[in-house]
C-alpha cells in the first residue's frame, strides 16, 4: 500500500518543478513589476491593476451568504435560516476569513488559480488555509475538473516539533523511523520562491562568458535585491505530502459509495489515514 501512495504522489507531482518555477516568475513580476535584477520597476503598474481587479471581485464588507435547505425540509428549518446565517457570518468576520479571500482572489489572478484548503481551529471551528498551487498536483492534468480527478496531492512543510506531534499515534518503532528520517532530511527551505526567471539565467551566462568588445571588462550583475520578497528560514523543515485518493465505500445497508480517502506521508511512511 505504502508504494502504491508513493506511485501517486510521484505521478501527481511530474510538472511540479516545472509549476514552482513558472509561478516563481509571475511573483516576481508582481511584487517588482519586472524580472530584471536591480531595484524594482518605479510604478509597479501590474500589482495596481490586479489590486484594482481584485475591488471589483471580492469586497470583504460586502460579502453576503445565505442557507441551502432541501425542498422537502424548508419548511421546518426556515425559522432557523436566519439564525445559522449570522452564526456563520460572525466566524467568517471574526476569524479573519473574510480579509484572507481578498488576498486568495488576488493571488489567483497572479497564478490563475487560487486552492483553498479548510482546516480544524479549535476557536472558531474550522479556518481557511491557502495553498501555493505550485505544490499541488493532480493525476491527470488534462482533465480541468477537480472533481473528475482519480487522485491529487498537496506538499507542504513541517517543523521537527511538527512532525513529531502528528506521528504520536504511531508505534513507537515506527515513530522513532520517522523521526530519525526527518531529522536527517530537514532543511531550512522556502516554498513557492521558484527559479531565477529565465531573462536573469541567460543573463548570468552572458556576463560570465566573454567581454566587452574584446576590451578584457567583464560585465558586473548586481543581485543585491533580487530574493528581498521571499522570507528567509532558519528552522529547519522537512517535506509532507498529502494525497486524496478516490476509493469505493459501503454504507451499513450495503450501499456502494465513492469518497477521498486521505494520507498523510513523511519520506516513505503513512503517518495518518483518513476520510
Amino acid at each position: 500500500m505504502a508504494q502504491d501512495i508513493l506511485e501517486l504522489i510521484r505521478k501527481c507531482g511530474a510538472s511540479r518543478e516545472s509549476r514552482r518555477a513558472a509561478y516563481g516568475t509571475r511573483r516576481l513580476w508582481f511584487l517588482r513589476g519586472t524580472d530584471r535584477a536591480g531595484p524594482p520597476a518605479r510604478f509597479n503598474k501590474l500589482r495596481a491593476h490586479l489590486k484594482t481587479l481584485t475591488s471589483y471581485l471580492y469586497a470583504p464588507e460586502s460579502a453576503r451568504f445565505t442557507l441551502h435547505v432541501p425542498v422537502q425540509d424548508r419548511r421546518k428549518f426556515l425559522d432557523h435560516v436566519g439564525i445559522a446565517r449570522d452564526a456563520f457570518v460572525d466566524v467568517w468576520r471574526d476569524s479573519g476569513a473574510d480579509v484572507s479571500f481578498e488576498q486568495y482572489v488576488t493571488w489567483a489572478l497572479v497564478y490563475s488559480a487560487s486552492i483553498v484548503k479548510i482546516l480544524p481551529d479549535p476557536a472558531f471551528g474550522a479556518v481557511p488555509q491557502w495553498v501555493f498551487p505550485g505544490d499541488f498536483g493532480v493525476l491527470r492534468e488534462d482533465l480541468p475538473e477537480l472533481d473528475r480527478q482519480e487522485a491529487f496531492t498537496h506538499t507542504f512543510s513541517l517543523t521537527l516539533g511538527e512532525v513529531k506531534q502528528l506521528t504520536r499515534g504511531m508505534s513507537p518503532d515506527a515513530q522513532a523511523k520517522v523521526l530519525l528520517w526527518a531529522e536527517e532530511h530537514a532543511t531550512p527551505t522556502v516554498t513557492g520562491s521558484g527559479a531565477l526567471p529565465q531573462l536573469l539565467q541567460q543573463v548570468l551566462v552572458t556576463n560570465t562568458s566573454g567581454d566587452f568588445f574584446g576590451s578584457g571588462r567583464r560585465g558586473a550583475l548586481d543581485l543585491g535585491a533580487q530574493g528581498l520578497d521571499t522570507p528567509e528560514n532558519e528552522e529547519p523543515l522537512v517535506e509532507c505530502t498529502e494525497v486524496w485518493e478516490v476509493r469505493d465505500f459501503k454504507t451499513p445497508s450495503g450501499t456502494v459509495y465513492r469518497d477521498y480517502w486521505v494520507t498523510t506521508v513523511i519520506g516513505e511512511w503513512p503517518i495518518i489515514e483518513r476520510r
